[in-house]
């Protein structure tokens, strides 16, 4: 008597594991985007946290709060640009906004993060860092120092 050996795997066996991987990918996918976007958000936090130094020495030397063009002219040049920032722009004073480039994640996408200062009762100088304007950065993606502004 000679029993048979069964090669290879059913096709029922291999649509489960294609039905498995289809599941998994579809949870995977986003999880792994949402990071990357949280990730790409470190760059125009770190671009707005560089000005803090300078903006608080600009305000304790004149009593005046900033625009970009005043704290260049004050501290000289600054960086405004980056691998994920299009610009950062301060014309108004004291309120500096980081937009970010197109093409770099379709949550962030030419979002805006927005870092505020302004003085408090006691005439100190504090700041806010949030979302920006008519196409603010979903709260969710930003470093948790930079949720204040939310």
């Amino acid at each position: 008597m000679m029993k048979t050996v069964q090669k290879g795997f059913t096709l029922i066996e291999l649509m489960i594991v294609v039905a498995i991987i289809g599941i998994l990918a579809a949870v995977a996918l986003p999880a792994y985007q949402d990071y990357t976007s949280r990730t790409k958000m470190s760059e125009p936090v770190a671009l707005l946290s560089g000005l803090k130094i300078d903006v608080s020495a600009y305000f304790t030397d004149t009593g005046k709060l900033p625009t970009l063009a005043s704290l260049v002219e004050y501290a000289g040049p600054k960086v405004t640009a980056g691998k994920y920032v299009a610009d950062l722009t301060g014309a108004t004073a004291g309120t500096f906004i980081a937009e970010m480039k197109d093409g770099i994640g379709n949550n962030i996408n030419q979002t805006k993060v927005q870092l505020t200062f302004s003085t408090d009762a006691n005439g100190l100088l504090v700041h806010t860092c949030g979302k920006a304007g008519s196409n603010p950065v979903p709260k969710k993606y930003l470093p948790a120092d930079c949720r204040d502004g939310y």
